[in-house]
């Protein structure tokens, strides 16, 4: 029982040892079959979900950037669930070091940053652009993204130059548009921020930060990408009106401040293991995101496009020398040896191989050499025998192809004043004055270069400052292979020849005037002459002794002597070269100087100043004045009661009138009115005149100013029988200005009294207010006869009108237009008009404009032709076909049928052109003489100094028969063709059809020889019938022509605002004898309207533009 006992506790000992493992083996099954369950749910899930990181530079904090970006993922995974796609994004934003070192070592898939950390990550680790960001801004789309510096309102600072010792903050060091773009400008304008700024600070990549610490004073100025200010104030945040942008920039069609040049905006950039299909879904899905979804407006009005073009991109970060081309060049020269290992290796051996050949064809070389050498000693000796022959007889010298002096002989030291040493080497340039360089430039190197000689006179400047006059013949010579390898100058001293009138003689006759005379050289301004007065008065009384040796700074003080300095230089620029000033000396006595430059024809220039004492003259002006004066006080008692006695007159206060004594009174009344008004016009220019006028300046609303001026000469108007009517350019701002507003409403009604005066009976009057330039405008349009060319130059003078017959249409004093313009002068302003015959007249007022508590000054526009305005002005299309008819019309009849001028002015025509012809009326020997031009034809407008010179010497040298000239302006019915394609299309028109039209010329077998001079951009010709050879300028369009028979030179020039081209016929050429030389211009663009005539070919450049608002008032 024992054993049994045993055995029974034996075996249920085993079945508990065997349980445990069973039940262990259980758990252990159990637990590696949840495991494996897990792990195939995970594998299912990976294989069939992939996750992508976006990452997003965080600029204002990375709570905002989530807010920001977070609707957006949420779209991209709405899109691939609904695509059924197996991808997934989430977001994650970055700090701007964070990023780019995400980007580099793949742990964000995407990335939403700007453009030069996507061309860092594109460089290294190859990137690629999937859409570029764009901003949705006031209905618009903009792609494109600056920086911006500002500051406050409050400071006085408005140019990067003048942060000078300020303290900057900027967004981040690393950070395109918030610090690198403006570091860029700072380089562009050569400015070390290091030396510059006091303090350079940066937010860590939070803009708001930046905009913060402007606002609160903390720092002077602040860094932000453009756009963020605007954005701020559009939430509600600033006010943009606390800040001012620095040195902004403006570009056509973006609405932000910005202070730098453009660059793409932000891009959305995948690395290069991202596959196509997930690609493909981001770039539908982004796409679809208009500027009205949630996802955009979450994101700051963001919308997507097509990936920009970022290499200006690349181009700055290599300026700047930053990642990823910190070390450029080394990377450059790696990466092309890299690219081109086995063509470099193979250059270096090919250069190797061509130095050893060179080196044995160098030996042979040196073997020729010696045999020629022997050859050579006899032409040195031939040169040296011929060269020996010049020297003795001659002024001679040897210049090297750049013009410097090699050799020059005993007499061309003698000539120059100077020793030899100080000659060789020396440019000859350097011993001509200013007009002799450009002769030696543009003349006679041109010559050399196409090896011709040159013949002529030049002036030589000696070491004491007196020129030497020498006749030169300029000869290039050639070496090796036809080059020029030295120029010849052969001259003969013509200093005493030209010499003509000696010094001495016309110092005898400027002794004989009682004024003090003082010739000056122009330059140095050393005193060449003083005559007897101008000895005692300014060289013995102010500093003694004698003239001689002593120039305008020893008897002048430093501001004198500069603005002598000014005066002369603006001479000797010409064209002008003769002013005269007043001036009062230290005792108080006037005197009138007259400054003249003369360059006698055998003689240096000289200045000539003459000191007048008109001490005499301003006591009669001050008695004149004085007496105008006081007979006009004392004429204004009398007056008011003869102007009070007729009033009761003719209102019955003493009795019935007959008419006949009603019309007496009636015209008595009339002239006492317009004698009072002649005193008071004589008063206030006598005020004006004598400093006496004290203006009281206030803020003053010139529309108000022009309706009050309306409203009072509306009767005057009515009486006329005119009408006038009122067109307003509404602006932001208003019109207003500073001035006195009774002294503006006289100008007002001056000219508006005028234009109803002149206009004519049923005529309209337009009265126009506008902001120009940032100056307030005042215009005033009539449409009666115009004021005539004889009178426009003398309008604003005194006692003047255009009607100045002894029995005028129209009264007046004369003194209106000439006390306006002073009181428009006074207020700072600019009174101008345009006119021309039975078309009509306007005129214009430009006041300084008050902005706020700023009085804008006027700046000074480009000096061209004043033009109509063409304000509150509709066109009519059957007039203007009607106009252009005309024109037309009178083209033709003043030319005969069948004539060749006939045949371009109709193929013009045909062409879509509007041709105005001026026939010839003067000759080429006019033109050449100057004389008999100016008032009988417009040649002298069209064609420049360079033109009237080539056709000069053509004449000269008789290539140019003395034909008539006449002048062809014609303009595009396409308005929308500048003057070079109207130009172009002259000329393709004259080439392909007019030459081969002209009926004398259809048998011409030979073609036709044409020369272009001054234009660079010939069109393609067609025909096969003409040859064209181009001239640089003048001098070489010579040289052609002496060389060669050409049928015409075409000039081309730009004057002003017009292309012009002038068609010269050659004598012995195809052309008829009949052709005369024609003057042909394009003028399309309208210049601003200046002082001065109207030009025929104006085109009137309508309303204002932006946001301003019409409206017409009647």
């Amino acid at each position: 029982m024992a054993h049994n006992t045993d055995f029974w506790h034996a075996l249920k000992a085993l079945r508990r040892w065997f349980g445990f493992w069973i039940l262990l083996a259980a758990l252990t099954v159990a637990l590696l079959a949840r495991a494996t369950a897990a792990d195939a749910q995970q594998a299912q899930f990976s294989a069939d979900t992939e996750v992508f990181t976006v990452g997003v530079l965080s600029t204002e904090g990375a709570t905002r950037a989530l807010e920001s970006w977070r609707p957006t993922i949420d779209y991209l995974n709405r899109e691939a669930q609904f695509a059924e796609s197996p991808y997934r994004f989430n977001v994650q934003p970055f700090s701007h070091a964070a990023l780019i070192e995400a980007m580099a070592t793949g742990a964000v898939d995407f990335a939403l940053t700007n453009p030069a950390m996507y061309v860092t990550a594109e460089v290294e680790s190859g990137a690629r652009a999937v859409l570029s960001r764009a901003r949705f801004w006031e209905e618009r789309t903009y792609s494109d993204i600056g920086a911006l510096i500002f500051v406050r309102a409050d400071s006085p600072v408005r140019q990067i130059n003048q942060l000078r010792g300020a303290s900057v903050m900027a967004v981040a060091a690393s950070d395109f548009s918030g610090w690198w773009l403006a570091e860029q400008e700072f380089r562009r304008r050569r400015l070390d921020v290091e030396d510059m700024l006091s303090e350079l600070v940066f937010s860590g990549g939070n803009q708001r930060e930046v905009v913060y610490a402007v606002q609160t004073g903390l720092v002077d100025a602040g860094v932000v990408p453009a756009g963020v200010l605007e954005q701020l104030a559009a939430e509600g945040v600033i006010n943009l009106d606390d800040f001012v942008p620095l040195s902004p920039m403006a570009f056509p069609d973006f609405p932000f401040w910005v202070s730098t040049p453009l660059y793409p905006e932000w891009v959305l950039s995948a690395n290069a293991e991202v596959p196509n299909d997930t690609l493909a879904l981001v770039i539908n899905a982004m796409l679809s995101i208009d500027a009205e979804a949630e996802e955009s407006i979450a994101a700051g009005n963001v919308v997507w496009q097509a990936p920009q073009n970022y290499q200006e991109v690349h181009d700055l970060l290599i300026s700047l020398r930053v990642r990823p081309y910190e070390n450029y060049l080394l990377q450059a020269t790696a990466r092309i040896f890299r690219s081109y290992k086995w063509a470099i290796l193979g250059m270096t051996t090919f250069i190797i191989c061509s130095l050893l050949f060179l080196i044995l064809q160098l030996r042979r070389n040196i073997l020729l050499a010696e045999q020629q050498k022997d050859v050579l000693e006899s032409e040195i000796r031939s040169k040296i025998f011929y060269r020996s022959a010049v020297e003795e007889h001659t002024v001679f010298c040897m210049l090297k192809p750049d013009g410097r002096i090699l050799h020059v002989n005993e007499s061309f030291c003698a000539t120059t004043d100077r020793e030899r040493s100080m000659l060789l080497g020396t440019p000859l340039s350097d011993l001509l004055p200013e007009r002799e360089q450009e002769i030696l430039r543009n003349d006679i190197m041109k010559a050399m270069e196409v090896g011709a000689p040159w013949d002529g006179p030049l002036k030589i400047l000696r070491e004491d400052g007196t020129a030497a006059w020498a006749q030169c013949t300029v000869i290039p010579v050639s070496g090796a292979g036809d080059l020029l390898s030295e120029i010849a100058v052969v001259a003969t001293d013509m200093t005493q020849t030209r010499k003509g009138i000696s010094d001495e003689s016309f110092h005898d006759s400027l002794e004989l005037i009682e004024d003090q005379v003082v010739v000056l050289r122009p330059g140095s301004l050393d005193l060449l002459y003083c005559n007897r007065t101008a000895t005692e008065k300014l060289i013995e009384d102010r500093v003694g002794g004698t003239w001689k040796g002593r120039s305008a700074k020893d008897i002048l003080t430093d501001n004198d002597l500069r603005a002598l300095e000014m005066r002369c230089q603006a001479l000797e620029e010409g064209p002008q070269r003769r002013m005269t000033w007043e001036v009062t000396a230290g005792d108080g006595t006037p005197y009138e100087i007259s400054l003249e430059y003369v360059q006698p024809d055998n003689d240096e220039p000289r200045l000539i100043a003459i000191y007048r004492d008109i001490t005499a003259r301003k006591v009669a002006e001050k008695a004149k004045n004085e007496f105008v004066a006081t007979v006009s006080h004392e004429l204004r008692t009398p007056l008011t009661s003869m102007k009070g006695a007729l009033g009761l007159a003719k209102s019955g206060a003493i009795g019935e009138l007959t008419p006949q004594m009603d019309k007496m009174i009636g015209m008595a009344a009339d002239n006492c009115d317009r004698l009072v008004l002649l005193i008071n016009d004589i008063l206030d220019m006598e005020k004006f005149e004598n400093g006496k006028m004290d203006l009281k300046l206030a803020p003053v609303d010139m529309l108000e100013v022009v309706e009050q001026a309306m409203e009072s000469n509306k009767f005057y108007a009515e009486k006329f029988k005119c009408t006038m009517r009122l067109h307003l350019e509404e602006v932001d701002g208003g019109f207003m200005t500073m001035g006195e507003k009774d002294r503006l409403l006289q100008v007002m009604d001056n000219l508006m009294s005028n234009a109803a005066k002149f206009s004519g009976a049923d005529k309209e009057i337009i009265v126009s207010l506008s902001v120009h330039r940032g100056r307030v405008r005042f215009a005033l349009r009539d449409f009666g006869p115009g004021i005539p060319k004889e009178a426009q130059a003398t309008i604003f003078d005194k006692f003047t009108q255009a009607d100045m017959g002894d029995t005028r249409s129209q009264g007046g004093t004369g003194l209106g237009l000439a006390i306006a313009k002073m009181i428009v002068e006074s207020h700072k302003g600019a009174i101008f008009f345009a006119s021309e015959n039975n078309i009509g007249t306007e005129f214009f007022v430009d006041l300084p404009r008050l902005v706020g508590q700023q009085l804008m000054p006027l700046e000074k526009l480009d000096s061209e032709v004043a033009m109509f305005s063409g304000a509150g002005m509709e066109t009519d299309p059957a007039a203007e076909i009607a106009a252009r008819e005309e024109i037309a019309a009178k083209a033709a009849a003043q030319v005969a049928d069948g004539s060749e001028m006939q045949v371009l002015l109709s193929q013009l025509q045909s062409g879509g052109f509007q041709v105005e012809l001026e026939v010839g009326s003067v000759t080429v020997s006019q033109v050449v003489s100057g004389k008999g031009v100016v008032g009988q034809s417009s040649v002298f407008n069209w064609l420049s100094d360079e033109g009237r010179t080539l056709v000069t010497d053509l004449f000269e040298k008789e290539m140019l028969s003395n034909l008539k000239v006449s002048v062809l302006q014609a303009k595009s019915e396409d308005m929308n063709m500048s003057d070079g394609a109207i130009l172009n299309s002259l000329r393709t028109n004259m080439y392909s059809n007019w030459l081969n039209m002209i009926p004398t010329l259809d048998s011409t077998e030979d073609g036709f020889r044409l020369m272009a001079v001054g234009s660079k951009d010939l069109p393609h010709v067609d025909t096969d019938d003409v040859t064209l050879v181009q001239a640089g300028d003048a001098a070489q369009a010579m040289v052609l022509a002496g060389e060669d028979q050409f049928d015409a030179i075409l000039h081309f020039d730009k004057v002003g605002l017009a292309h012009c081209m002038t068609i010269i016929p050659v004598t012995g050429g195809q052309l008829p004898d009949s052709l005369p030389v024609i003057v042909m211009v394009t003028q399309v663009e309208a210049p601003e309207a200046e002082r001065g005539v109207v030009s025929r070919f104006a085109r009137p450049s309508g309303a204002g533009r932006g946001k301003a608002r019409r409206r017409a008032r009647g």
